[in-house]
């Protein structure tokens, strides 16, 4: 994740806008392991980045870091993945297993 964010230099362009075409109304979005893929796509778009999406803009400074810490611990890992999110599934989310909710 440090190499991710920059504090280990390697030329990463991070975080870019999400593309029009692929408008998902979410907050951020990325892929798993998107950093170990540079030259990857999904639907023509890179999977080496992360997308702020417009709703992101919304957030609070807090928000914000917590939603991109969240996001680069997806883009940076494999097995990082979303079971539940508290915002949408909040009785699904506070039921996960230990292992889920650590992955999550």
């Amino acid at each position: 994740m440090l190499t991710a964010i920059g504090y280990i230099p390697k030329g990463v362009i991070l975080a870019v806008d999400e593309p029009p075409q692929i408008a998902t109304s979410a907050l951020m979005f990325t892929f798993m392991d998107g950093y170990n893929d540079p030259t990857g796509k999904w639907r023509g778009i890179p999977r080496s980045s992360i997308y702020l999406c417009p709703a992101a803009r919304t957030l609070g400074d807090d928000s914000f870091v917590y939603a991109m810490i969240h996001e680069l611990a997806h883009f940076a890992n494999k097995g990082v993945d979303d079971h539940a999110y508290f915002h949408k599934q909040r009785h699904v989310y506070e039921h996960l297993s230990t292992e889920l909710a650590f992955g999550n």
